[in-house]
């Protein structure tokens, strides 16, 4: 946990420095973009196998495929660590890497280096502060992304969306929804944000979204404790830890409230100010009810609305003093939680690099 803990303090550290340098802010985000992408990829494709849950089931899958025809890998892929098949993009993917390379670490890398593009090409779309968007990358989402690789994978694609759901692209939106559902079968969830974000009246979008959320955090776990039952591939959604849940929901409430405050009408503007205060309704509310892991996990792709929540509300504090204390805490209460309170810690305490 250390190399991980480091990583992130390194990344703050870049953000003090380039801060403080007199050179412009365009350049400033190339020089932490770049040294931030070199780094993440590091840690994340050069983890060292056997110390992490999932990725030797996923190692022994790779190198499995070098085996196998391309028609044999998508008609027929074998048990993967819940013991589910994997989904058929995902499959593929594996397969072309491991035409070039039997190295596992190999795949590793460029998977992160797809996903990380995802997230930075969203980030320079839609983030006011690409910078602060990458810190808390790092705390939402990079530490479970190093062994739940499909999910996350698939979950920083859906983010390549949201172009589509702001300029009403039904068709572009669906198209990405698909690639991300082949990588990850859960982001189906997401699919709604682009029909209730283009609701009109306040009363009616309130109305329908809450009604919406709650409706799938009702449904959802029902069904998902009974094919849990029957099916191996959804063993791993149907359980919960009650804990994380409570601290979680409780963090993205504040979050969410001070959103609320700072940009009071101005939350309801179209365009990513109502993408955020949809996804984060979805969050908040879909983390009371059923939490972040077993089947919470669905709503992953709401979670990390925050990454670009939190920028946001930056931007729209007007005394600079503010902002720093206000980022100040939302980094510290996601530190908190990323290193100490959320359930999943356990599984990346012992984390290390290949030597």
């Amino acid at each position: 946990m250390q190399i991980l803990i480091t990583n992130f303090l390194l990344c703050v550290l870049y953000v003090a420095i380039l801060t403080v340098l007199p050179i412009k802010q365009r350049v400033k985000k190339q020089i932490f973009c770049f040294l931030t992408i070199i780094q993440l990829t590091i840690v994340h494709g050069l983890v060292k196998v056997d110390v992490m849950v999932d990725l030797p089931e996923y190692q022994d899958t790779f190198l499995s495929y070098r085996n196998k025809s391309l028609l044999q890998v998508m008609t027929d892929n074998p048990p993967i660590a819940t013991r589910s098949s994997i989904e058929l993009l995902f499959a593929v993917f594996m397969k072309i890497v491991s035409l070039f390379t039997d190295n596992f670490n190999v795949f590793l890398i460029i998977n992160s280096l797809v996903m990380l593009s995802c997230y930075y090409i969203a980030f320079r779309r839609h983030s006011p502060y690409v910078m602060v968007s990458v810190l808390f990358l790092l705390l939402v989402t990079f530490n479970q992304s190093l062994f739940v690789i499909r999910q996350h994978l698939s979950v920083a694609v859906l983010m390549l969306s949201y172009p589509y759901i702001i300029k009403r692209d039904i068709w572009k939106f669906m198209l990405v929804c698909l690639i991300a559902i082949m990588l990850h079968n859960s982001s189906i969830v997401f699919i709604p944000i682009y029909f209730l974000y283009g609701i009109k009246k306040k009363i009616n979008y309130l109305f329908i979204v809450i009604a919406t959320i709650l409706l799938i955090s009702v449904v959802v776990p029902i069904l998902f404790s009974f094919v849990g039952d029957n099916f191996e591939r959804y063993s791993g959604f149907a359980h919960k830890e009650t804990f994380s849940f409570a601290t979680k929901g409780i963090i993205m409430l504040v979050i969410l409230s001070i959103y609320l405050i700072v940009l009071k009408k101005k939350c309801f503007n179209e365009g990513i100010n109502k993408l955020v205060l949809t996804s984060s309704l979805f969050g908040v509310v879909g983390n009371a009810f059923i939490g972040e892991i077993g089947v919470g996990r669905i709503f992953w792709c709401y979670n990390i609305i925050v990454m670009l929540q939190i920028p946001l509300t930056m931007y729209y504090i007007p005394r600079k003093f503010i902002k720093f204390i206000y980022l100040l805490i939302a980094l510290s209460l996601y530190f908190a939680f990323a290193y100490y309170f959320a359930s999943d810690t356990r599984y990346w305490e012992d984390f290390q690099l290949i030597t």
